[in-house]
C-alpha cells in the first residue's frame, strides 16, 4: 500500500531522544503482559512506524485490565473481519499505519492555515466515499483507532453504559453514518434480536466492510444519504458517531435527527475539536461552540464530557485536539 511522503524538519536531537523513549517504552512494555492480538500490534508499529509505537504506548492504560480485555475482545473481532474481507491481520494495520499518515499532513497543514483542507461535502464524498480504494483503507483505519484510542474507549463504555441500562426500552436503533460499524455491534450485543436496528451510510464501501464486521446479527443495512432518508418509524436510540464536523451544516442533521427520535429518545453524538482528517469539513473549535449549535437545533444536553486527545493537553488549551460526547433528547 502506498503511503503519502510527508516532508518534515525535524530537529537535530529528535532520534536520540525517540530512541530513548522508545527503550523506555519498550522496558515498560514488557512489565505488562499482553494478549495476542494487542502485542501483536505493538510489536508492529515498533518496527514500522516507531513515532506512533512511541505515541500509541505513551497513551495505553495497560495497568487497566478491563481495557486491555475489551481491546484485545475487539481485535479478535476486528482480525475476524479482516478474514471475512480476504485480507490478514497484517493488512488491517497497514491501513491504520495509512491512516496515520492521512492525519500526520492534515495536521501539518491545520497548524499552518488554521482551518481543515477541505470546505464541501461534494469535494469529500468525491475524493473519499466514492473512491473505493481511499475509502476502504481510511474506514479499516478508523475502526483499528476506534479500538486503540483511548478516548474513543472511554466515549464508547459510556455509550455501552447508556444501552445497557435503557435495554427494555430501545426497541428502535439507528446509526447514522456509522462507517466501519464498532458501535452498532455493541448494540446488537445488547439488545440481540430484541429491536430493530438499522444502519446507514452513503458509502458502498463503508456498508460492505459493516455488513462483514456484523456478520450473524439482525441489523438492516441503508445505503443513502440520511437527508435522503425517510423513515416510516420514530426511534428511541439514534448515534451519531463523529458526523457532524463532516457536514456543510452540521445543524441541518441535528434538526433531521430531532425529528426521527421518539418523544422520549435519546442520541448520542461524538464531534472531534481541532482534529483535521481527509474527509473533515466543518471546524468545532471548542465545546461551547457545539453546546450552542445542538441547543440552537431545539435538542437537550442531557450530559456531556470533553477530554483532551493526548496526555499532557489542558482540557483548556486553544487550537489543541480535544474530544467530546454528549447525550441529548428533544
Amino acid at each position: 500500500m502506498a503511503v503519502t511522503n510527508i516532508k518534515i524538519i525535524l530537529p537535530p536531537n529528535f532520534l536520540p531522544i525517540l530512541l530513548k523513549k522508545m527503550f523506555q517504552q519498550k522496558h515498560i512494555i514488557e512489565s505488562h503482559p499482553l494478549p495476542e492480538k494487542l502485542g501483536k500490534v505493538i510489536e508492529y508499529y515498533s518496527t514500522t512506524n516507531p513515532v506512533h509505537f512511541y505515541s500509541l504506548t505513551n497513551q495505553l492504560p495497560l495497568e487497566d485490565l478491563a481495557y486491555v480485555k475489551k481491546v484485545e475482545e475487539h481485535l479478535l473481532s476486528f482480525n475476524q473481519l479482516m478474514i471475512e474481507m480476504g485480507k490478514d491481520f497484517n493488512y488491517g494495520l497497514d491501513c491504520y499505519n495509512h491512516k496515520i499518515c492521512d492525519i500526520i499532513e492534515e495536521q501539518i497543514q491545520f497548524m499552518q492555515s488554521g482551518k481543515y483542507s477541505h470546505s464541501s461535502f461534494d469535494e469529500v464524498n468525491k475524493n473519499v466515499y466514492n473512491n473505493p480504494e481511499v475509502m476502504e483503507y481510511h474506514t479499516i483505519g478508523l475502526l483499528l483507532m476506534q479500538i486503540l484510542r483511548v478516548n474513543n474507549y472511554k466515549k464508547l463504555n459510556d455509550f455501552i453504559s447508556i444501552i445497557s441500562k435503557r435495554k427494555r426500552t430501545i426497541k428502535k436503533y439507528l446509526e447514522i453514518a456509522g462507517g466501519h460499524g464498532l458501535y452498532t455491534l455493541e448494540v446488537c450485543k445488547i439488545l440481540k434480536h430484541n429491536a430493530v436496528i438499522d444502519f446507514i451510510d452513503i458509502s458502498e464501501v463503508s456498508i460492505q466492510i459493516a455488513k462483514s464486521f456484523l456478520k450473524g446479527w439482525n441489523a438492516r443495512f441503508h445505503h443513502q444519504n440520511i437527508f435522503n432518508y425517510e423513515p416510516e418509524i420514530k426511534y428511541d436510540f439514534i448515534t451519531l458517531g463523529e458526523i457532524l464536523e463532516h457536514l456543510d451544516d452540521p445543524r441541518e442533521l441535528l434538526l433531521k435527527t430531532k425529528s426521527m427520535l421518539t418523544d422520549e429518545g435519546l442520541c448520542f453524538i461524538t464531534i472531534p475539536i481541532n482534529m483535521p482528517a481527509i474527509d473533515h469539513i466543518y471546524l468545532f473549535k471548542d465545546k461551547h461552540e457545539i453546546r450552542t449549535m445542538i441547543c440552537s437545533a431545539g435538542l437537550k444536553i442531557v450530559g456531556d464530557f470533553v477530554a483532551p486527545e493526548y496526555k499532557g493537553n489542558h482540557h483548556n488549551q486553544a487550537n489543541l485536539p480535544h474530544s467530546y460526547w454528549a447525550v441529548v433528547s428533544k
